[in-house]
């Protein structure tokens, strides 16, 4: 079950990324490290950051997840950054690492931590932001 703004905010968020998308300069990249970033971004923030409750889906990822699991992740996203657009896919990497970190912090300024809906928050964030910096030209 979802509310009005909730589903005013999903179809808002689709349209933004569809739109960023189609004036992308570099649409193959575009898609390739938004998507590739913003899961790295959440095993990231699994790593980095605590655990907000006992239980929970997140609870799981968080209890099973640990520096191998970074490492493989982050080995994966380098070779989609490098390959996806060089120097550019570097820096939108540090890109994604720069707001999965401002956005943990933010939550972490509020709550004891975060959660799963946190983890798609940040994902979400990083893959919409990583559209538009394409949409503006980065290369």
């Amino acid at each position: 079950r979802v509310g009005a703004f909730g589903l005013a905010g999903g179809v808002l968020l689709i349209l933004l990324k569809f739109t960023a998308l189609s004036t992308a300069v570099d649409r193959v990249a575009a898609l390739l490290l938004s998507m590739t970033l913003s899961r790295w971004a959440i095993a990231l923030a699994v790593i980095l950051f605590p655990y907000a409750r006992d239980k929970g889906l997140g609870r799981a990822m968080k209890d099973h997840a640990g520096a191998a699991q970074v490492a493989q992740a982050t080995a994966i996203a380098l070779l989609v950054s490098w390959f996806a657009a060089g120097w550019m896919g570097l820096l939108a990497m540090g890109l994604a690492a720069a707001i999965t970190w401002a956005a943990a912090r933010f939550a972490l300024k509020r709550l004891p931590g975060l959660t799963g809906d946190l983890y798609g928050t940040i994902s979400e964030l990083v893959e919409v932001s990583l559209l538009l910096a394409f949409a503006v030209g980065v290369r």
